[in-house]
């Protein structure tokens, strides 16, 4: 796919970006778009709530939410990567 900006090195953040903003265009919709930003970011906040329960209720270890949560907070940069 290559780079959200020609002037940007290629980094998995940037290739992750693309890839999610790929989905959305499929359905007509783009994360650079507020709003669709927005409800991407609300999304994703209410994922982390759900790996946060997750944790709280003994079903993943401390690690395991570590990494699970770090993904997603990665994922929620997205908008701000293309």
């Amino acid at each position: 796919m290559g780079t959200a900006h020609d002037d940007q090195p290629f980094s998995p953040e940037v290739q992750l970006a693309e890839t999610i903003q790929a989905l959305y265009l499929h359905r007509r919709r783009t994360l650079t778009d507020p709003d669709t930003a927005e409800a991407y970011d609300i999304a994703l906040e209410a994922a982390i709530l759900v790996v946060d329960g997750a944790k709280m209720h003994g079903h993943i270890d401390d690690d395991q939410h570590q990494v699970i949560a770090g993904m997603l907070q990665a994922a929620r940069r997205a908008p701000h990567a293309l």
